[in-house]
């Protein structure tokens, strides 16, 4: 046999490239070796010896073992013909392991055999298998999770759906591309989803839109649709990576407690909050279009008998007989509300006359004039109706609603059960303000503003969590006057800043004192006005100020009255409290459920405490509703993680009720009145040096 005469010189030839051109074969793994079909025999190069691990020579048979069955054939009839035939994939098995080979074979005119090139691709194939592995385990992931991806080219046309999707809306991926996810959205939707789609186009921002979408069984259900922009090195925009995610149940949970928060559980009205917004709202459209809005505040005549006489329930199936025996008369565009106890207000909207008010109070009246029947006993329905008008008696919510407060009252005293409209002869409301700003800004100039310390309570230790620091005035006489004698000042913008400035100095004076005489006295809340939270340089100059005292920003808590909530200026208070925030300070949300703040705020802005107001405390014992409230509020800071303090506790009842509602934070006349900063600082420091609660008592007598 020729072959065996030649071996040395094949063996040579194929072992004897050398330089970069064999380092570059052996660095891809590429062997060779040749066929001698007449011969049985294949030669091996080095490289290929030590991949299948054989000799130089082998028989063909031999290594055809070495080859899966199913490529064994198709290896013979290629070396067969002695033509080039394109690499063939093939399976191979040695002790050494499974290997995965590529095979090229020509005709060698030199030899008389067949040259093969042979190249090694199992790491090759490894990875390609590691890939495709982890390819459906990123598709078995995105299959199972419950957010629907989506992909869309730079002009915001959607180009990729998942099954899922087609699945969930009923139609095809021909159906949904392009501008195709229209036919899945609600028709009230189509609007602002577009609005926001262009926006996110126009600024490369990413886009996040809860809308409703139809499925495949013609419902609908809310969706939170996200999408990301994916750009190149130039910053161009070449993709848009977008989900939709099903919210629907969260969407019901959270307009259930929306609607809970903005209407009263008893007659099923918008409550003050709503009322507030509403209000503000009408006053804007209307000053726009020159028209004219009137509140109207109603309230029951001897409410208190009614509940005394035939008890509480009694007196909720008279609150919502009236609600719904006034709700029957109102025109269309007024707005009924329940503001608290046994008082409504009405918003409403009108281009005629004053007259309208009293014929609409007329038509209120009328609906009353019989008997309710309640439990059996026959109930007479009468209200008191004040009623003050934009834009004569009032350009704001507030005073507005004061006017017809004031009208309210005047009522009343005239003998309840008609309707007395606000008149600007009633001065005295005007002069007492005016004599209240007057005297908070005398109070400022004569250094006459001092805090006054009330105890804040842990419920469950029973011991000083902080203190409120709240303003108090020394008169010219050196009596000791509550914020209500120049509550007015308070609304003034200038004095409103000037009554803060001066209260802010003495507390950050009295906490340095605490802290040289080694007082912990706990965290500090402190109250500002609204005008100063409108200022934009009030959160600069707060933080300022009390760094330079070198007072711990956490230590310092800044109570947010809810009336800074409203105003066209919200957008601008919001930002003052999240810089606030940033800052280091802690943000209490205060007399919450009274004023104008709703979830909305508890949402966007970063506040750690609420408070529940006195108001809702004082009745705990007696109403369900205050009860209802009060546990809602409780549950609520316990669902965001939030602190909650309840104001005004005076009694063992209210404080038993309060814990039994899991609240853990408290302050009121039971624990302390407030009280000079050296009393407050005996008080710190008794705690400090371990008294329990039993020294309490005793200490507040004399402080008290």
């Amino acid at each position: 046999m020729k072959v065996f005469q030649d071996i040395d010189a094949i063996l040579s030839r194929l072992n004897g490239m050398g330089g970069a051109f064999a380092e570059l074969m052996r660095r891809e793994r590429v062997f060779f070796a040749s066929v001698f079909p007449e011969d049985g025999l294949v030669v091996f190069d080095r490289g290929a010896q030590e991949l299948l691990g054989v000799g130089p020579v082998c028989a063909v048979r031999d290594v055809l073992r070495l080859i899966d069955r199913p490529y064994r054939r198709l290896l013979v009839e290629r070396v067969a013909t002695g033509q080039v035939h394109d690499s063939v994939e093939v399976s191979a098995s040695h002790a050494a392991g499974q290997r995965s080979l590529r095979i090229a074979m020509t005709p060698d005119a030199q030899s008389g055999g067949v040259s093969l090139m042979v190249q090694d691709l199992t790491d090759e194939r490894g990875m390609i298998e590691q890939l495709r592995v982890e390819r459906d385990h990123l598709r078995h992931t995105v299959e199972l999770n419950p957010q629907l991806p989506w992909l869309a080219d730079p002009a915001g046309n959607v180009i990729a759906f998942t099954e899922r999707y087609e699945k969930l809306t009923g139609r095809t991926q021909e159906d949904l591309v392009g501008n195709g996810w229209e036919l899945v959205l609600h028709p009230d939707d189509l609007e602002s989803a577009g609005g926001a789609i262009a926006t996110s186009l126009g600024t490369g921002q990413p886009l996040d839109m809860r809308v409703r979408m139809r499925m495949a069984d013609g419902s609908y259900r809310w969706f939170r649709a996200t999408c990301y922009p994916l750009r190149n090195d130039a910053g161009e925009i070449i993709r848009w990576f977008g989900y939709t995610e099903d919210i629907d149940d969260y969407v019901l949970i959270e307009q259930r407690i929306r609607w809970t928060a903005e209407h009263d559980a008893l007659t099923k009205l918008p409550n003050r909050a709503v009322f507030n917004h509403k209000l503000e709202r009408a006053i804007f459209e209307e000053s726009r279009l020159g028209q004219k809005v009137a509140i109207l505040l109603a309230d029951v005549d001897n409410f208190k008998d009614v509940n005394d006489v035939l008890g509480h329930d009694a007196g909720d199936a008279l609150l919502r007989a009236f609600a719904d025996l006034i709700g029957r008369v109102l025109p269309d565009g007024a707005l009924l509300a329940r503001i608290g106890g046994d008082e409504f207000a009405i918003i409403l909207p009108f281009e005629g006359a004053i007259s309208e008010v009293q014929q609409l109070s007329d038509r209120i009246f009328a609906a009353l004039k019989d008997p309710v029947a309640i439990n059996g006993h026959s109930v007479e329905c009468r209200i008191s109706i004040g009623a003050s008008v934009f834009p004569f008696h009032g350009q704001s919510p507030t005073e507005l609603f004061k006017n017809a407060d004031i009208a309210l009252y005047e009522a009343k005293a005239r003998g309840r059960g008609q309707m007395t409209l606000f008149s600007l002869e009633m001065k005295q409301e005007t002069q007492r303000r005016v004599a209240m700003i007057n005297l908070g800004r005398k109070a400022v100039e004569t250094d006459s503003i001092i805090p006054f310390y009330q105890m804040q309570m842990d419920l469950m230790t029973n011991r000083p969590l902080g203190f409120e620091a709240l303003l108090r005035r020394r008169d010219r006489q050196g009596r000791i006057c509550a914020p209500a004698s120049i509550a007015a000042a308070f609304e003034d913008a200038g004095v409103a800043e000037a009554l803060g400035d001066a209260m802010l100095k003495a507390v950050l004076s009295d906490m340095r004192r605490a802290r040289d005489m080694g007082v912990d006295m706990g965290a500090m809340s402190v109250n500002f006005s609204t005008a100063e939270f409108r200022n934009p340089s009030f959160a600069e100059r707060l933080s300022n100020r009390v760094a330079d005292a070198g007072i711990d920003f956490r230590s310092f808590v800044i109570e947010v009255t809810e009336s800074v909530f409203l105003g066209r200026q919200v957008d601008n208070v919001a930002e003052t409290i999240r810089k606030l925030d940033k800052a280091g300070f802690r943000i209490a949300l205060d007399d919450f459920g009274t004023g104008y703040a709703s979830l909305v705020h508890l949402r966007q802005l970063p506040v750690d405490t609420l408070k529940i107001d006195k108001s809702f405390v004082r009745n705990l014992a007696d109403s369900r509703d205050d009860l209802a409230i009060v546990s809602a509020i409780i549950n609520l800071g316990a669902s965001l993680d939030l602190k909650i303090i309840a104001e005004g506790i005076e009694t063992e009842a209210q404080l038993a009720i309060l814990r039994g509602l899991n609240l853990h934070y408290g302050q009121g006349f039971l624990f302390a009145h407030p009280m000079p900063f050296k009393d407050a600082c005996t008080l710190a420091l008794a705690a400090q040096n371990g008294a329990s609660h039993s020294w309490s008592g005793a200490l507040l007598a004399g402080v008290n």
